[in-house]
C-alpha cells in the first residue's frame, strides 16, 4: 500500500504540475499580449516581465489549482483503469477505500494551496503588479514627453511642454488639450505642472498650477482660472482596458474585507452583498479542490476504455458545469436573490452528493464503464 500510494500520488503531482504550467502560461501570455501597447517602446527587461507573470499568477491560480486537481487525479486513475491496473488491484484484495488515500490526502493539499493563495498571495500579487505597472507606465510617460513635442499618446489629450525635467517629472509652460467629452473642447494653460502617481489606487494624474481653462463648447465659451488643477489619465484605455482604480473586493486581503463590511454593514446594498460573497469565495473555492479531486476517482472508473483525449475533455465539461453553477449562485448572490451565506455553498453541496454517490456504487461493485454502457444499449436497441 506505501508503494501504491507513493506511485500515485507521484503521478498525480507530475499531472498536476503539467496542468498548471501550460495552462497559466497560456494565460499569462494572453495577459501580456493584452498589455502590449504599455511595454512597446520600453526598455523592459525580462526580470520585469518575470516579475509581471509572479505577480498575476495568484489571479489565475486560484481557479486553476480546483481545475488542475481534478484533472490530475481523473486522469490517473482513468489510466490505470484503461490499463486494467484497477482490475488487478481489486483481484489482490484491494478495495476503493485504499484508492482514497493518495487523492484525499492531494486534494487537502490542494485546497491548503488554494487557502494560500486565496487569503495571501491574491491581494499581496494584485498590490505588486499594480505598483510595478504604475511604475512602467509612469517611465513610459515621462519617456514619451519631450520638451517642445507635441504628445499624442495618451488617447482623447494633446499634451505639450516647453521644458521637461524627467528627474523631478516637472514641466514647464504647459498646454493640453483634452477632446475626452463629447461635443466639449477643453484647453489648458499652465505655466508649471507635474506627473503624480498612487500606486495604492492605480491612478495618475498631471497637476497643473495657476493657469486658465478655456472651454468651448457649441454654444458658449467660457474661462475658469485656477491654482491647481489635476487631469487624471484613463489607464485603463492605456492599458488595453484593464483597470488599475480603487480595489475590487477580489483584490482585497481579509482585513480589508472585514473593514469594508463593517463599513458597509448599516446600507446593506449592492456593494456590502459584493463583500459578503467574496468572504465566503475566499473559504467555498478551497473547498471545491476536495469536492472535485473526490469526485475525480469515481467519474475516473465511470469512464473505463475511454481515451486520454476524450476523458480530458469530459472533465473540463464537469468542471465547467460546476463554474457555470458556482457563476450563476454568485450572480445571485449579489442581486440579493438568493442569501449571500449560502447560494455559493450550493454547487459544492451538489458535486459533493454526486461524489458520495459515486464512491458507493464502486465500493458495492457495481461500477461499470460508460463504453460498456452504451455497448450493452446499442445491443438491446439492436435486437
Amino acid at each position: 500500500m506505501k508503494i501504491l500510494i507513493k506511485e500515485n500520488t507521484k503521478e498525480i503531482f507530475l499531472i498536476f504540475c503539467i496542468c498548471i504550467f501550460s495552462i497559466l502560461s497560456l494565460l499569462l501570455i494572453g495577459r501580456v499580449l493584452q498589455l502590449k501597447d504599455l511595454f512597446i517602446g520600453q526598455s523592459v527587461t525580462f526580470f520585469d516581465l518575470l516579475k509581471v507573470f509572479i505577480f498575476l499568477s495568484p489571479a489565475f491560480l486560484i481557479l486553476l489549482i480546483p481545475v488542475s486537481c481534478m484533472l490530475s487525479i481523473f486522469l490517473c486513475y482513468l489510466r490505470m483503469a484503461t490499463d486494467r491496473e484497477l482490475i488487478a488491484l481489486q483481484s489482490a484484495g484491494l478495495s476503493i477505500k485504499e484508492l482514497l488515500s493518495s487523492p484525499l490526502c492531494f486534494s487537502i493539499f490542494c485546497a491548503g494551496l488554494t487557502a494560500l493563495v486565496s487569503f495571501y498571495a491574491l491581494p499581496s500579487g494584485m498590490d505588486r503588479f499594480r505598483q510595478v505597472t504604475m511604475d512602467i507606465i509612469r517611465s513610459k510617460t515621462q519617456l514619451v514627453l519631450k520638451p517642445g513635442v507635441f504628445c499624442t499618446d495618451f488617447p482623447g489629450l494633446t499634451l505639450f511642454a516647453q521644458k521637461v525635467d524627467p528627474g523631478q517629472a516637472r514641466l514647464t509652460n504647459v498646454f493640453v488639450e483634452d477632446a475626452t467629452k463629447k461635443h466639449v473642447i477643453v484647453t489648458i494653460l499652465a505655466p508649471e505642472g507635474s506627473l503624480v502617481t498612487d500606486s495604492q489606487k492605480g491612478e495618475m494624474f498631471f497637476t497643473l498650477y495657476n493657469g486658465q481653462i478655456y472651454q468651448q463648447t457649441s454654444e458658449d465659451f467660457s474661462v475658469i482660472s485656477f491654482s491647481r488643477y489635476n487631469l487624471r489619465l484613463d489607464l485603463s484605455k492605456i492599458l488595453g482596458g484593464f483597470k488599475l482604480d480603487d480595489k475590487r473586493p477580489g483584490e482585497m486581503s481579509w482585513q480589508e474585507l472585514k473593514q469594508a463590511r463593517k463599513k458597509l454593514a448599516y446600507k446593506k446594498n449592492e456593494d456590502y452583498r459584493k463583500i459578503i460573497m467574496e468572504m465566503h469565495k475566499r473559504f467555498a473555492l478551497p473547498l471545491s479542490c476536495l469536492v472535485l479531486g473526490l469526485l475525480a476517482l469515481p467519474l475516473g472508473l465511470s469512464l473505463e476504455g475511454v481515451g486520454r483525449q476524450y476523458g480530458v475533455v469530459l472533465a473540463l465539461v464537469f468542471f465547467l458545469i460546476y463554474y457555470a453553477m458556482f457563476s450563476v449562485a454568485y450572480s445571485l448572490g449579489e442581486t440579493g436573490k438568493l442569501p449571500a451565506h449560502v447560494c455559493l455553498w450550493i454547487p459544492n453541496f451538489i458535486f459533493t452528493f454526486f461524489a458520495i454517490s459515486g464512491y458507493y456504487l464502486c465500493s458495492k461493485g457495481r461500477e461499470m464503464s460508460l463504453l460498456q454502457r452504451l455497448r450493452l444499449r446499442d445491443r438491446a436497441s439492436k435486437g
